[in-house]
């Protein structure tokens, strides 16, 4: 007999782009350990017309009210009944449709999204499906959502998430850590540092902070990077995702560096100092597994400001409330060592799936090399801690203040000897703050408010001399252009219609009233 094949089934939702990295690399590991895995997609079950309707309304939801996905998310958590209708809906909708793409059935059922744990424990304790069915906790904080009855086995990334989870109701909860690719764990590769910043157009002499807003570009990120701007600590780097608007306002207002969808994420994090998140997903467990500092700011309603929270009660990341505080932040995780990488992105979940599998250990990969960091300062392809921290006290003396860092990652606080925009006093004066940023947002609308118009007066220009070019042809059977055109194209004041203007006629020029 040939050797017994483990099938396993992962149930994603293709709702962003966590859920499925996090999917993506439990197929990778189960792959490695000699599993045959197959994948499947919660909104492509619902139907194809309810699956676009889900990820459009929470687009929409998240782009222009994202304030009701807290409400709803709230209602719930409250509202147990609520929720069991939901949950009806999506059995209703997609159940004969998983329970045939699980026929056969398999030996191991794994659901990284929230809607599709009800749907198999239900299919579960009906006794229509056979196989164990694992939930895995993508976030660190846990929605009721993501619990019921028949899941035999939750994964939880920390220990914080894990009894968020058993408080909601779970039974069996392990810590298992987070599933992260490897590219993401090699802290240090050299010369890589100045290639990646060359690459995007990111100054090599300053601090960077790397900005995520997900693979949509969603949340105020805007004044995000004006914040971090306005420091003077770091200069923005900013995720846009697909949102191309989002892209274009970053670069029409000057704030930092603008970047569409990166494949690659790992080196850009590796050559930043500092990663900011809204939401709190798979990346700022990537930007944990490459030794990067992590920060939760203006984090979305809903998931975003709850996985915050776990963060900071974690210690993994902390959550600045105002600009001031980000400033203080900043600057501290700028100039602070990088941290140790955490226990909870070194595990591999993988392991405690095994288990219930009996499957063989997986195939060794080739290890990471990483060469010590006194080794790589002195080829000079490090971190250059020495530069970013240099860059920081400048700033500090620029603003005419004192800078002063407790022994062991205490915060960095900033005092004034003299009134700095837009913060006065960087510690503790949220309302100078809050004046200067709607005094820039009035001059940012005046000045596009003045763009406008000139773009308005320059196209009648042009519509007005179009005319004339058109009636000297007209008149002089030549191919004629008005000086006055061409400095419409300079974009300088044109000049009024009845003015003298030079008239091309054979090769002979002479200046005629019109």
């Amino acid at each position: 007999m040939g050797p017994v094949v483990t099938r396993v089934v992962i149930i994603s939702g293709s709702v962003g782009a966590g859920h499925d990295g996090t999917a993506n690399e439990l197929e990778r590991r189960l792959r490695l350990r000699g599993c045959t895995v197959t994948r499947l997609d919660l909104l492509q079950l619902l139907g194809t017309g309810f699956g676009r309707l889900v990820r459009g309304c929470y687009a929409a939801e998240l782009a222009l009210v994202p304030r009701t996905w807290e409400w709803l998310l709230a209602a719930l958590r409250r509202y147990r009944w609520l929720a069991a209708m939901l949950n009806a809906l999506v059995y209703r909708l997609a159940g004969a449709r998983t329970r045939a793409a699980l026929t056969p059935s398999p030996d191991l059922v794994i659901s990284v999204y929230p809607g599709a744990g009800p749907l198999l424990g239900r299919l579960r304790t009906s006794g229509e499906l056979a196989a164990p069915v694992v939930t895995f906790l993508t976030d660190m904080s846990v929605h009721p959502l993501w619990i019921s009855p028949g899941i035999d086995l939750y994964l939880a990334l920390h220990e914080v998430a894990a009894a968020q989870a058993r408080a909601a109701g779970a039974g069996n909860v392990r810590v298992a850590g987070a599933a992260v690719a490897p590219r993401f764990h090699s802290r240090h590769v050299a010369g890589e540092r100045a290639v990646i910043r060359a690459r995007y157009g990111i100054p090599p002499d300053r601090p960077a902070a790397l900005i995520s807003a997900g693979s949509w570009g969603t949340g105020d990120i805007l004044a995000t990077a004006a914040d971090v701007a306005r420091t003077g600590f770091a200069t923005p780097v900013v995720l846009c995702g697909t949102n191309d608007r989002l892209r274009t306002a970053l670069r029409f207002r000057g704030l930092g560096v603008a970047l569409g969808w990166v494949d690659d994420l790992a080196p850009l994090m590796r050559s930043c100092d500092v990663v900011i998140h809204n939401a709190g997903g798979l990346t700022s467990l990537e930007a944990l597994a490459c030794g990067v500092p992590v920060l939760s700011y203006r984090c979305l309603p809903g998931h975003g400001r709850a996985n915050a929270d776990a963060l900071a009660q974690a210690g993994l990341a902390a959550w600045p409330a105002d600009p001031p505080e980000l400033a203080t932040e900043l600057a501290a995780a700028v100039l602070a060592p990088r941290p140790e990488t955490p226990d909870l992105v070194l595990a591999d979940p993988s392991a405690c799936l095994a288990e219930l599998l009996g499957a063989e250990p997986p195939v060794v990969e080739p290890p990471v090399v990483e060469l010590p960091v006194a080794e790589l300062e002195q080829r000079g392809l490090g971190d250059r801690r020495g530069d970013r921290r240099a860059c920081v006290e400048q700033t500090i003396e620029r603003i005419g203040g004192t800078g002063r860092i407790a022994a062991e990652f205490g915060q960095m606080r900033v005092e004034q000897r003299q009134p700095w925009p837009p913060f006065g006093r960087v510690v503790g004066d949220g309302a100078k703050c809050r004046d200067a940023f709607a005094r820039d947002a009035r001059v940012a609308r005046i000045a596009r408010r003045r763009d406008e118009l000139d773009e308005q007066r320059r196209k009648a220009a042009r519509r007005a001399l179009g005319r004339v070019d058109r009636t000297c042809a007209a008149v002089f059977g030549e191919c004629v252009r008005p000086v006055a055109l061409a400095r419409v194209e300079r974009r300088e004041r044109p000049v009024a219609v009845g003015l003298p203007v030079r008239v091309v006629l054979g090769v002979a020029e002479r200046e005629d009233p019109f």
